[in-house]
């Protein structure tokens, strides 16, 4: 049998600051790979209101417009979702093509929306992106060239703020 390796006092603090390297760089990895997780989720969540957007402008031929007091995007999923509603025999309010199927639970917030003719729909009412910040709907090109699209402000990288938009 061979001995086992026997640990001197003076060993120890090497020890303790390897441990504490090994396990910063584990985190600094988890934290990476947690940031293009995020990413990936902001960009696919873009794509599709994008598509959503091209979608409604061939049927529509124009962009929706924001509604006064409340968020743009708040506006387009508005518009866009009455655009494709239609009433069932029943008298309950049903969305066909919609593009809106394809977000992910966690980046959709839901609400009530009032639809033309009376009644109301539990539709989205907002989009998240993946680091949960709001996705904004840019309408007019005078707030920004490439409109219509929808834009993400990503988290501060060495103090300088990014955006990331749709239509890239």
């Amino acid at each position: 049998m061979s001995k086992m390796p026997s640990i001197k006092a003076s060993d120890l603090p090497i020890l303790a600051a390897g441990l504490v390297i090994f396990l910063g760089v584990a985190c600094w990895f988890h934290l990476r790979n947690e940031d293009s997780r995020r990413l990936v989720v902001t960009r696919i969540t873009l794509a599709t209101l994008q598509s959503a957007l091209r979608q409604y402008e061939r049927i529509a031929d124009h962009a929706p417009r924001t509604i006064a007091g409340h968020t743009g995007i708040y506006g387009f999923l508005v518009a866009y979702q009455r655009q494709f509603a239609r009433r069932d025999t029943a008298g309950h309010w049903k969305i066909s093509h919609d593009n809106l199927i394809y977000l992910r639970r966690s980046v959709v917030q839901r609400g009530w929306i009032s639809m033309p003719g009376g009644g109301r729909y539990y539709a989205v009412v907002a989009v998240k992106d993946g680091f949960g910040r709001p996705v904004h709907y840019l309408s007019d090109v005078r707030q920004n060239w490439r409109a219509p699209c929808f834009s993400s402000r990503l988290p501060a990288m060495a103090g300088k703020t990014q955006w990331i938009y749709s239509n890239h």
